[in-house]
């Protein structure tokens, strides 16, 4: 699925040169829906995905099921992304379209994005999910560090909270500081 969507989003930005998040999402959509004929064949293959985009004076973010989260002024802030999945088994109406957030560059001191996978991971003493609530924590406690710190301290929170259990899914985090 992500090299289906890797290839989409290549053709939709590259190709037709849509540049704005909430657009693009609602063309990868549309893309999906038709390159594996979702109307007809029992494929219910999806994607959750955060399309965002840094100019000189802003950020501007569209999600799919994903959350995005930001430190603005010390503190984390979410933004919960849309409850509509690229592609999926939902019939596509031509109303429903991905809302934009737009924020202020010089008001984000740093930005993360992520996969589900850190959040679902079982672990700790009763082996339950870390959840989103942990990962904000996180998020929030690891922010004033610089980015190797971070990092360090996202992969040591994970082999902690995983233990000896295995991974169940993929995990991706993404941070950056976008006036860096």
């Amino acid at each position: 699925m992500s090299l289906i969507g890797m290839y989409l989003l290549h053709s939709i930005v590259k190709d037709a040169r849509v540049l704005s998040p909430e657009l693009i999402l609602t063309e990868l959509r549309w893309s999906i829906h038709h390159f594996l004929n979702q109307d007809t064949s029992e494929s219910r293959d999806g994607m959750d995905l955060t399309v965002c985009l840094c100019d000189e004076e802003e950020i501007r973010v569209a999600s799919a099921k994903s959350a995005f989260y930001y430190l603005r002024g010390g503190r984390l802030e979410m933004a919960k992304g849309d409850n509509l999945a690229v592609g999926g088994n939902r019939r596509i109406l031509p109303h429903e379209t991905y809302s934009l957030l737009v924020l202020p560059k010089q008001e984000v001191e740093y930005v993360f994005m992520c996969s589900d996978g850190y959040q679902d991971q079982f672990g700790g003493p009763d082996q339950k999910k870390y959840m989103r609530k942990r990962m904000m924590e996180l998020f929030e406690r690891i922010g004033p560090l610089p980015a190797g710190q971070k990092q360090q301290a996202l992969e040591e929170e994970f082999k902690e909270w995983k233990g000896s259990g295995p991974q169940i899914d993929d995990v991706l985090v993404l941070g950056f500081a976008p006036n860096a």
